[in-house]
């Protein structure tokens, strides 16, 4: 298609040249333009991150006793 835009001399100028140039990347192997955008780690695993280990070990036992505790009141 592009090929024969490129050619046709009465497709509009810049559309022919919009032709030659996706036929000259295509040639001469040249790679799109892309922008990668990271997300953002969210603000929890900050938090997280910035704990030592023995912080993380008291939360995740308080976590744990609280489950524990609230299957104990929803057994009966």
């Amino acid at each position: 298609m592009s090929e024969s835009l490129a050619l046709d001399s009465s497709a509009p100028t810049g559309d022919r040249l919009r032709a030659i140039g996706q036929i000259e990347s295509r040639a001469l192997g040249k790679s799109k333009e892309t922008i990668a955008a990271e997300p953002e780690e969210p603000e929890i695993l900050q938090v997280l991150r910035a704990l030592t280990p023995e912080e993380r070990r008291n939360l995740l036992r308080s976590s744990n006793d609280a489950a524990e505790e609230q299957d104990a009141d929803v057994g009966g």
